[in-house]
Formats: structure tokens, C-alpha cells, sequence
């Protein structure tokens, strides 16, 4: 059957917040923050499409430094989402080695290498930290989100921004509008949304328009 119409068929969803994974709730509730008197809202998701599957995601799509950084964060006993998150992100830090990455946004190819490369739709992860302020799960895009290759030394400092959530318009932090994202490149990269694994490279990510309608 096809995904899109099973997502449809899905029943209508309320969101209580709770425990440390809840950056879909953060995400949500940023993009119902306007008109409030109208208690069911769709809201925009992201198919991944990979040879592992389909998927829907509805927070951020991560590949390197960023879901390294979800996968020990999920390994850790910290409580905290943000804490478990920032844990995780120097964490992986330690061992982190960039890669080059090759994508493709809405046709054009792109070098996507560095620390940071994400698909973003509701603008939040790690339990709640803001990465694309800018996100909007209603809008019918997705932000294509990278940090390129700096060294260490320049690169800890945005990092710690982004897991205190004050990473808004800081020069090197890159963010662009787009309907489809590919990664072709490394093979077999890990992508990490919604706090579990959803792909593996290759894979696509688009914009899947309002695919689930939430009580608000």
C-alpha cells in the first residue's frame, strides 16, 4: 500500500509532553503557536526514501556529527533531552571525522561536508533544541541545514550554541529552503529523526504536505 495514503488514514493526533525525546511536541507547538482557536491543524512531514524503506519524519533528518550525537545521547542514562543531547554532541565530538558529503537540493548538487547536515521540518531536536528557528511545520518546505568544515577550535563554539539553542543567525551556519533533498554520498552514512535511525545513505527526503492532523 502506499505510505502516503496509510499516513492519511492515520488517526487524528494530540501531543503531551513528556519525556526526554519530545522535540516533536517542541516543533509542533511552535508551529500551532498561531491561531489557536483552530484545534485541528494538518501539519507537514518528511518521507525518507531509501532502499531500507519509507519512512515519515517530522522533526529533523540528521547524517553525521548530529546523528552520532542522537546515538549516544539515546545510550546515555541522562534524563534531559537538551542535557542528553549536549552529552552526546561533544561526545561524538571526540571522534568525529568529516566526511565529504554530496547532496542534491531540488535538483542542484551540493557539497554538503562538515559538522552539521540536516533536513529540518519542525526546526527542533535533541528533546527540544532549536536548531532552524526559521522551520515552519505548515509551510510546505523543509530547510536544508549545514555547518561546513572549520576546524575544532572554531567549530566547538557553534556547537555549544546549538545545544543552549542560540544558534539563530550565526554566519556559519547555512540554512536554505527546499521540496527535495538527496544524499548520495558517503554510502551507507546513518540518518538519525525523531530520535531513532530512519535511513541509511543513499536516501531522498521530501516534503510530505500536510500528511497529520494534530489537536492542538
Amino acid at each position: 500500500a502506499d505510505p502516503l495514503a496509510r499516513a492519511r488514514d492515520l488517526a487524528q493526533l494530540g501531543f503531551v509532553h513528556a519525556s526526554r525525546g519530545d522535540e516533536a511536541g517542541v516543533g509542533i507547538s511552535r508551529s500551532c503557536s498561531d491561531g489557536l482557536e483552530e484545534r485541528v491543524r494538518p501539519l507537514d512531514g518528511m518521507w525518507v526514501r531509501s532502499r531500507e524503506g519509507v519512512r515519515l519524519a517530522l522533526g529533523i533528518v540528521s547524517i553525521g556529527l548530529d546523528a552520532r550525537a542522537n546515538v549516544l545521547a539515546n545510550e546515555s542514562s541522562v534524563t534531559s533531552g537538551p542535557l542528553a543531547y549536549g552529552y552526546g554532541a561533544f561526545a561524538a565530538l571526540a571522534s568525529h571525522e568529516p566526511v565529504d558529503v554530496v547532496a542534491t537540493v531540488d535538483g542542484r548538487e551540493r557539497n554538503m561536508s562538515g559538522w552539521i547536515a540536516s533536513v529540518s521540518n519542525s526546526g527542533c531536536f535533541g528533546g527540544g533544541i532549536t536548531l532552524v528557528d526559521s522551520s515552519d511545520m505548515s509551510d510546505g518546505i523543509v530547510e536544508v541545514c549545514h555547518v561546513g568544515s572549520l576546524s575544532v577550535v572554531r567549530a566547538l563554539p557553534i556547537l555549544a550554541r546549538v545545544v543552549a539553542g542560540r544558534a539563530k543567525n550565526h554566519p556559519a551556519i547555512e540554512v536554505e529552503s527546499a521540496r527535495v533533498v538527496s544524499f548520495a554520498a558517503p554510502e551507507g552514512m546513518v540518518a538519525m529523526a525523531d530520535g531513532d535511525r530512519v535511513a541509511s545513505i543513499p536516501f531522498t527526503v521530501d516534503v510530505a504536505p500536510g500528511v497529520v492532523s494534530v489537536l492542538v
